[in-house]
């Protein structure tokens, strides 16, 4: 292997890297905000929850 094919494959290598860490990066800062959404949600209290009304239909039993 000469020289420029290392340096081509190991510029390579090196991008690759770099391409996942900022995925990963991206992917955990994104699941931490909705981790955090979350526990706020949790953490505040729920209303009371109005009834609903029943809704009928009405079909034709022929």
């Amino acid at each position: 292997m000469n020289l420029t094919n290392r340096a081509t494959r190991f510029a390579g290598f090196t991008l690759a890297v770099l391409a996942t860490l900022a995925i990963q990066v991206s992917l955990l800062s994104s699941f931490n905000s909705v981790a955090q959404e979350a526990s706020l949600a949790q953490a505040c209290p729920t209303p009371a929850v109005a009834n609903l009304q029943q809704a009928g239909l009405l079909a034709d039993h022929s």
